[in-house]
């Protein structure tokens, strides 16, 4: 799905925003690979912690946030990438899922987490 129909969606739905028009004009797209689905999925429906956490303990991922479409509807989702941009979701199983972010550094990351109380 590319962004002009990620926001054509977004629109039609009524869930466009200023987060959303953030994504879009900041982020890229990210490609499934062999990496991304591997090892013990985590929490479910926690993709914000789930991603965050990964990324404050390993130093060798970033935190991404934007939108992954299931089954061709974007949902509002957070993964990481390895510092050569691979994409990890330690979240979701496998599928056919398109992904589109901004990513976040840590110091960023660590710094909204502590203002906000939150992921």
């Amino acid at each position: 799905m590319s962004a002009a129909e990620f926001v054509e969606f977004l629109e039609f739905s009524g869930t466009f925003s200023v987060v959303a028009k953030f994504i879009l004009d900041n982020g890229k797209e990210f490609s499934v690979g062999p990496y991304t689905f591997v090892g013990k999925r985590k929490k479910p429906n926690n993709c914000f912690g789930n991603a965050a956490l990964m990324a404050l303990a390993d130093e060798r991922l970033l935190y991404v946030e934007g939108y992954v479409t299931c089954r061709g509807i974007p949902i509002h989702h957070a993964w990481n990438v390895d510092l050569d941009g691979k994409l990890i979701d330690p979240t979701l199983t496998g599928g056919l899922h398109h992904y589109f972010g901004v990513v976040f550094t840590t110091d960023y990351l660590k710094k909204a987490v502590l203002k906000n109380g939150y992921y």
